[in-house]
């Protein structure tokens, strides 16, 4: 197997310079944690909700040197590249569209093979319950991968269409990146995803070049705030398809949606 280590500005390290050989990579399951509330007098409980904690991750190196100096020099680089306080992702190639951002979370020790070699295990924690897509909807890039049963797009100029989210969780731009911009004339514009009843309405007007943007949970005209103008609503993405409706639009208009995909 190969695992491939990158910084959060997307630069991919070279670990045969660290002297090191993957050997396993082993992911955790879920962790759900579910609050409920009993009354007295009744047995049992009442589940009220449940949510998953962060991930957990071991993977496992044998590191290669010389010589004695040199193992020590490739000792304290992997110290510092696993220093417990810096995020990175963490990517393995047998499953190449997803990553995951982790940092190291314990201590840990290098077992020496013989003067030239040794084997350790990192525990890795993510603060997230799922790993990512590497690319989102609008800038794919390498090893980008959509599992639809047919083919998609994410920019729009029609007011019915649907979006497909390839992941196995909810995009909720409350924590997880979503932007979905739309550009041309519009009075009341209403964007309505009718798999999950979310509608987002704006009481403004816009003209053909405004640029309306919904980036997480800010609503901008031309970047502009105009959340007081809104009804204060958000759109998700549930996994598969979503059924989409756009009102009080006219002319020609563009809307589309950029967003990575969330897996377990």
């Amino acid at each position: 197997m190969s695992l491939f280590i990158e910084t959060l500005e997307g630069i991919r390290y070279d670990l045969s310079e660290y002297g090191l050989i993957p050997l396993k990579l082993e992911i955790d399951s879920l962790s759900p944690k579910t609050e409920s509330e009993s009354t007295d007098g009744r047995d049992g409980h009442i589940d009220l909700e449940t949510t998953y904690d962060g991930r957990t991750m071991r993977a496992s190196f044998l590191m290669s040197s010389e010589d004695i100096a040199d193992y020590s020099t490739k000792r304290d680089n992997v110290f510092r590249l696993f220093n417990g306080k810096t995020y990175f992702y963490l990517l393995d190639n047998r499953v190449p569209f997803k990553r995951w951002k982790v940092r190291s979370a314990t201590v840990f020790n290098l077992d020496k093979v013989n003067r030239r070699k040794a084997t350790f295990e990192i525990a890795c924690i993510s603060s997230s319950p799922y790993a990512e897509s590497g690319g989102s909807t609008l800038n794919p890039g390498w090893h980008f991968q959509v599992s639809a049963p047919e083919e998609v797009i994410y920019t729009f100029n029609d007011s019915t269409f649907k979006i497909w989210n390839d992941g196995d969780s909810i995009v909720d731009p409350r924590e997880h990146f979503l932007k979905i911009a739309f550009k041309g004339l519009s009075n009341n514009l209403t964007i309505k995803n009718l798999t999950t009843g979310d509608e987002w309405i704006y009481s403004g007007p816009t003209i053909a070049n405004d640029q309306i943007e919904l980036t997480g949970i800010r609503s901008l005209k031309n970047g502009t705030s105009i959340f007081g103008q809104t009804n204060k609503k958000l759109i998700t993405l549930v996994p598969g398809w979503n059924q989409f409706q756009i009102s009080g639009v006219s002319d020609t208009f563009e809307i589309s949606f950029d967003f990575k995909f969330l897996y377990i």
